[in-house]
């Protein structure tokens, strides 16, 4: 078995919840209903040489970088996203805050805080537009939902639980009513899973007031594999999860009142309403992509990048050796809805790169094409007019940029 990367236990999930059938409908791209499930197939990009969408040569606002100022000194921003009245709201999870900008970019002030009271953070995960101009920031070491007023005063805290005897979840966005999305987290591993494996993962939704309810819809976990060390000094033997080398996963994105599961094992996107009933899938062409050994050499270079302990060092080493690697990439990475309801799909990247790329699908599933992104830019919140996202600079230095984005 060939080494690999192995990453500290992270469990996200995978919801796969029907199917369905249609016609076709030009040479880009077929679309078919069956059972009042939509089906697009897309073979090749709708736009035509000079129709792309295109962001700013420079960025339009850029708040980070100043040294010295704890007010643009970022660290290790989770989320951003861009109010109604151009103030953009920053998610700092280095300092547990949620930090508010201007429309031109200047701070205006804080809000939460390291601790555990409310109003408070113990790891500030991702923020929200709810109800407005109203803030949701997740907490995901507390569980909880907490919600900021346009003013960027604390409102309230609901708790997110699981749904049966784990009382564990993790939230994964917020719809238009105000309930939460949330995965059950299932830690449970097979006595064979060695090699890998994957869990029925129930997705449900949590009320603002923060009642569980029914499952809406099952799912299968992250690729996962288990991997056992030795012993302690006490004869115990240490036993980790990871993700094997180019696993597959799934990433999640809410719009409205509908939810999009973006499982990346094939080019496949299904968006389901609100109660978990698949309303659509969205399909692209894809042809798999081989790893190949400089791809492997390159993950576990990464994986050993860095400073620590001697022991640690070797036990990693181990871990990179024993750990599962996939022939394949997973078909895309990361997925997030606009404003409009565009859907946008990141390419997955082979080690080591780092230029983005996004493909465009319309709100009916119809693939546009490709956005170009800067390099080391991670997009965050797309509007009509604005790419909003992170940019690290050669010294690592975190910024939160803004770019126009031009659609003729």
């Amino acid at each position: 078995m060939r080494y690999t990367k192995a990453v500290a236990t992270t469990f996200l999930a995978i919801a796969v919840c029907a199917c369905a059938g249609g016609e076709a409908d030009s040479e880009t791209h077929t679309a078919r209903d069956s059972a009042g499930i939509r089906i697009v197939e897309n073979v090749a990009p709708v736009w035509r040489e000079g129709d792309e969408w295109h962001l700013s040569e420079q960025p339009v606002r850029d708040i980070g970088g100043q040294e010295g100022d704890p007010d643009y000194e970022l660290y290790r921003v989770s989320n951003a996203v861009r109010l109604t009245d151009g103030r953009i709201a920053v998610a700092n999870s280095g300092t547990n805050e949620i930090r508010y900008y201007d429309a031109s970019g200047a701070f205006l002030l804080d809000a939460g805080g390291e601790g555990e009271g409310p109003a408070e953070f113990s790891l500030v995960s991702w923020v929200s537009r709810y109800r407005g101009d109203s803030i949701a920031a997740y907490d995901m070491r507390l569980m909880r939902v907490s919600v900021f007023g346009s003013d960027g005063q604390f409102g309230r805290s609901f708790p997110v639980r699981g749904m049966d005897a784990s009382d564990r979840g993790r939230a994964l966005g917020v719809f238009d009513d105000g309930s939460v999305l949330v995965a059950a987290l299932v830690m449970d591993a097979p006595d064979d899973g060695a090699d890998g494996f994957r869990q029925r993962v129930p997705l449900y939704t949590v009320s603002p007031e923060g009642e569980s309810g029914d499952s809406i819809c099952v799912s299968p976990g992250d690729e996962m594999w288990v991997y056992t060390a030795g012993s302690t000094s006490h004869g115990n033997s240490l036993v980790f999860f990871g993700p094997p080398m180019f696993g597959r996963t799934t990433k999640y994105a809410i719009h409205g009142s509908r939810f999009f599961v973006a499982a990346n094992d094939s080019y496949e996107v299904r968006i389901h309403e609100r109660g978990g009933e698949l309303r659509s899938i969205v399909r692209r062409q894809h042809d798999p992509i081989t790893v190949s050994d400089a791809d492997i050499d390159a993950s576990r270079e990464q994986q050993l990048d860095g400073d620590m302990p001697p022991g640690m060092r070797q036990t990693m080493i181990d871990m990179l050796d024993a750990t599962p690697i996939r022939e394949t990439m997973p078909a895309y990475d990361g997925v997030l809805v606009d404003r409009g309801g565009n859907l946008w799909v990141e390419a997955y990247r082979r080690p080591g790169d780092t230029v983005p790329r996004w493909t465009v699908f319309d709100a009916q599933g119809v693939m546009l094409g490709a956005v170009a992104v800067p390099d080391r830019f991670e997009i965050l919140d797309v509007g009509d007019d604005y790419v909003l996202g992170k940019w690290v600079d050669e010294l690592d230095i975190e910024h939160v940029r803004m770019y126009e984005l031009m659609k003729h």
